[in-house]
């Protein structure tokens, strides 16, 4: 473990800020003085608004660097792809199928196409699970062809789609 490692205890606080609080409090308090004629009641006041300015300027300085971070990260105009919000959903769909869970698979699978009915990746797998799993080829041809109508050909889930379309019909012709 490395020295330089620091556990900071609950009730410790950062001294930073409060340093810079305290040098932007002298430089506005001294700025103010410099202005107005030096008395008792002066330096009450020049004390007091240099609070304020000091609040007010680190107000305007966390909304600056929040939004100056939020441009530079791209964070607050990004939206997140349908695929992305759905992907630990997907990820959970495909472990079951893959355990061989095919009942806990179907129903996380619709209960994502609950949420959103036009999910190619989503379709597929109720296919394959209503296939594999369950045996139901005119269901798992209905989910198939789904994908075909959402994607454009060059998809490849539109592909996909195609390829287990003819495996399951073949299938279910030699049955």
């Amino acid at each position: 473990m490395s020295d330089n490692f620091k556990i900071r205890i609950k009730g410790e606080r950062d001294i930073i800020p409060i340093i810079r609080f305290m040098l932007m409090f002298i430089l506005f308090d001294g700025i103010l003085l410099l202005l107005i004629p030096f008395t008792y009641k002066n330096l009450f006041i020049s004390s007091i608004c240099s609070m304020i300015l000091c609040i007010l300027s680190a107000y305007i300085i966390h909304k600056l660097s929040e939004g100056m971070g939020a441009l530079l990260s791209e964070g607050a105009s990004r939206r997140t792809s349908r695929d992305e919000r759905f992907s630990c959903e997907i990820n959970k769909i495909k472990y079951s199928k893959r355990e061989g869970r095919f009942d806990q698979a179907l129903q996380l699978v619709n209960g994502l196409l609950d949420q959103d009915t036009d999910i190619p990746e989503a379709l597929l797998l109720k296919a394959q699970i209503l296939w594999e799993g369950h045996g139901k080829a005119d269901a798992a041809g209905k989910c198939l062809n789904r994908i075909r109508e959402l994607t454009p050909e060059n998809d490849k889930f539109h592909r996909w789609a195609m390829g287990y379309l003819k495996k399951v019909g073949a299938k279910a012709e030699k049955d």
